[in-house]
Parts: structure tokens; C-alpha cells; sequence
């Protein structure tokens, strides 16, 4: 398989967060591969609290992004209605 890396974007975030956003090509499929790391409270608590809502904005983020171009993110869309129309 061939795999094709863009240069990584990267966004810092207060008190030492940080985001590295890479756009991968494997085989014909693009992807967005991101890397995070957040900065934990040291109280146990609160670090699991912190811990879900890094989960639950992750399940945001791919529900947004899958709301864009849902038929990209399960595969190569066949039928493509606005190109077949501009061919006419």
C-alpha cells in the first residue's frame, strides 16, 4: 500500500495543549490524521472529567466532519448527479 504524508499542521493550545493535524493517502482514500495532547489536572477526578469531554468533542468532531461529505468518508461515491449534469 502506498501511503503519502502532508506536512503536519500544528496548533498550540494554552498551558501546553497541542494539535497536529496530518493529511495521509493510503492506496486512492484521504484521511486527516490528528494527534492530541491535552494537559490533565492532577486531581483525579477532575482528569476523568477532562478525559470524557476530550472524548465526547472527538465524537463531535468526526459527526461534523462526516455530516460534510458523508459518502467521501464510506468510500469513492460512485453516482456523481453534479458532474453528470454539467456533462449535458
Amino acid at each position: 500500500m502506498t501511503l503519502h504524508q502532508a506536512p503536519d499542521i500544528i496548533a498550540d493550545g494554552p498551558l501546553g495543549g497541542r494539535a497536529v493535524i496530518t493529511r495521509v493517502r493510503a492506496a486512492d482514500v484521504d484521511y486527516a490524521e490528528i494527534r492530541i495532547r491535552v494537559p490533565l489536572s492532577q486531581t483525579e477526578d477532575t482528569a476523568r472529567r477532562q478525559l470524557g469531554l476530550v472524548l465526547h468533542l472527538c465524537r463531535e468532531l468526526l459527526a461534523a466532519v462526516a455530516a460534510i461529505r458523508p459518502a467521501a468518508l464510506r468510500g469513492r461515491a460512485t453516482d456523481r448527479p453534479a458532474l453528470d449534469r454539467r456533462a449535458g
